[in-house]
């Protein structure tokens, strides 16, 4: 409320300001630029400039992404906005345990979040569940299964696969709820987005039908999790 309050008044200050200005002085000297098209065309130049750097800052350095579903949960809540970082993906390597922004399937598609589970050269195995990473079980703290087991075998029983190399296994944390790359497979290098850094707004979300993420009723806001790092 501070932030949005300084938001709103500042402009407002600057408006009440110049209009005070411009009753005590109403016959000032007027300089070159001071004509209508100057401020028209300022005005364009500072539109298209605005434009433009938005563009800039959400290729190429960070863009505040909408989690909907709970494939994630309950690391990434459905509903909470998290905030990528987009220049991850040129100055460091892909780790496991990364919380990652791809593209499910190629350019143009539509954006997951999943956790790194598996690099290039890996060895691949689910067993009831249970993921083994070249042939050694890997206890994930941030896996949880809730619901009933899924009836997708792959979900279940994987492999053993060798991921390929540029390529990552990716495993969303709500194992049970979550279409990964049991399903979708590896996920190439170039189809990485960028990495999630923090949760920045949280709010609560019901859903009437547990099997349906499409429809949801706005709840209470989780004040205690802005700001949540999530690497």
């Amino acid at each position: 409320m501070v932030l949005f309050l300084c938001v709103v008044a500042v402009p407002v200050y600057f408006a009440v300001d110049a209009f005070l200005l411009a009753k005590r002085n109403r016959f000032p000297s007027r300089k070159g630029y001071q004509r209508w098209w100057a401020y028209v065309l300022f005005f364009v130049l500072f539109c298209l400039g605005n434009n433009a750097v938005a563009h800039l800052v959400r290729s190429f350095i960070g863009e505040a992404f909408i989690v909907p579903t709970r494939g994630m949960s309950p690391t990434i809540l459905p509903g909470e906005r998290i905030l990528v970082d987009r220049l991850w993906y040129s100055r460091d390597h892909v780790h496991r345990g990364d919380v990652v922004v791809f593209r499910s399937e190629g350019p143009g598609s539509p954006l997951f979040v999943q956790r790194v589970v598996g690099l290039p050269g890996d060895e691949i195995e689910i067993r009831n569940e249970r993921v083994f990473i070249n042939k050694a079980e890997w206890d994930d703290p941030h896996a949880v299964f809730t619901g009933p087991p899924p009836s997708f075998e792959a979900m279940v029983d994987y492999g053993p696969a060798r991921i390929p190399a540029e390529c990552y296994f990716l495993l969303g944390d709500n194992r049970r709820m979550s279409k990964d790359s049991r399903m979708i497979g590896p996920i190439p290098r170039s189809d990485l987005y960028g990495v999630a850094r923090f949760v920045y707004w949280s709010r609560e979300r019901t859903f009437p039908n547990p099997d349906d993420t499409t429809h949801h009723a706005p709840g209470a806001f989780h004040w205690d999790r802005l700001g949540l790092r999530l690497d």
